[in-house]
């Protein structure tokens, strides 16, 4: 259609372990498709979970990774509380196999990581609401965490204030100036 909800087609696509594909034209609807069935008929990755080292305070999103498919990533941002962790080790299954591997984790905060990970959070908390989860404190987590990372959110707007002077100040100074009337 002329105004698809990506959002949506996105969501359910995470939801369901798949992937989308937008449409636009009717005249790319041939080609478009074969692709996607192509896609889909041959996931690179499937089952993927993700194990961290035992002891190691992280909390992760999305926390249900869904499959991996030819040209397309597959994210994760974490949070960890205290010391970060060294490595991580994924596993899934390749071609019906078992497989797996153990990434090490270098560098430290990022700043842009920070807020993907929060933005990523809030998507989980409010996808929770929908599932029965105590939708005040649901808004409250949102809160905080619109707040702390500087995020819109259903519950939290940002506000910009510029505080640079429009007009410069101007000041007159009058010492020793005498003043005379001519008439």
């Amino acid at each position: 259609g002329s105004a698809p909800n990506g959002h949506f087609m996105s969501q359910a696509a995470e939801f369901g372990h798949g992937t989308f594909t937008y449409i636009g034209d009717v005249r790319e609807v041939e080609e478009k498709m074969r692709r996607l069935f192509a896609t889909l008929e041959n996931p690179v990755l499937t089952g993927i979970e993700v194990s961290w080292p035992t002891g190691a305070a992280v909390e992760s999103w999305p926390q249900r990774l869904g499959d991996l498919y030819l040209g397309e990533p597959l994210s994760l941002s974490a949070r960890f509380d205290g010391r970060p962790a060294a490595e991580l080790t994924v596993t899934g299954r390749r071609l019906n196999e078992p497989w797996s591997v153990r990434l090490p984790l270098a560098g430290g905060r990022s700043e842009g990581v920070a807020v993907l990970w929060a933005q990523r959070k809030v998507r989980a908390l409010q996808g929770s609401a929908h599932d029965g989860a105590d939708p005040e404190q649901v808004r409250a987590e949102i809160v905080a965490l619109g707040l702390e990372h500087h995020l819109v959110t259903p519950h939290t707007s940002l506000l910009a204030v510029d505080v640079t002077p429009t007009r410069p100040e101007m000041r007159i100074v009058l010492a020793g100036l005498r003043m005379k009337s001519f008439y």
